[in-house]
């Protein structure tokens, strides 16, 4: 019976984690949320829409975003422990970045009610496919 109630803690604790949400962490400089994100940004009003977004961020603070419609680029600012900048149409961004079992994602609100979240890029592979040399090849001539 004790081995029962112990199993079913387990197995209720795990469903409950599998479903939470990762806890904000402090942005305390650029250097740690440097690289490419990229999600979806999303707004709902008298219409809804959503849209991919690319996001890169460097460790001076300089940033470039590609949303599908109006890409920007500038300087953010680290504000209490947020990453905040003004969009290219005047809006202001504030970023959260939230961390917790090995996964990463920073969440942006936006003045005008729209959002987005990112998660860092997957590196893509270099798909050259290498060449290979035949075994008989040879670079030079055979005179018979």
């Amino acid at each position: 019976m004790r081995n029962q109630l112990t199993l079913v803690f387990l197995v209720a604790g795990a469903l409950l984690t599998m479903g939470a949400k990762l806890p904000e962490v402090p942005i305390e400089d650029f250097t740690s949320v440097a690289g490419t994100w990229k999600g979806m940004v999303s707004w709902k009003g008298y219409t809804s829409w959503t849209s991919p977004i690319t996001i890169t961020l460097r460790q001076d603070g300089s940033y470039d975003e590609d949303n599908g419609w109006l890409p920007g680029q500038g300087k953010m600012r680290i504000v209490e422990g947020k990453l905040q900048y003004e969009s290219a149409d005047g809006q202001i961004v504030t970023i959260t970045l939230h961390e917790g079992s090995g996964k990463r994602l920073l969440k942006a609100k936006v003045e005008d009610g729209s959002s987005w979240k990112a998660r860092p890029a997957k590196k893509e592979r270099n798909k050259k496919k290498k060449k290979k040399k035949k075994k008989n090849q040879t670079s030079e001539k055979k005179e018979y």
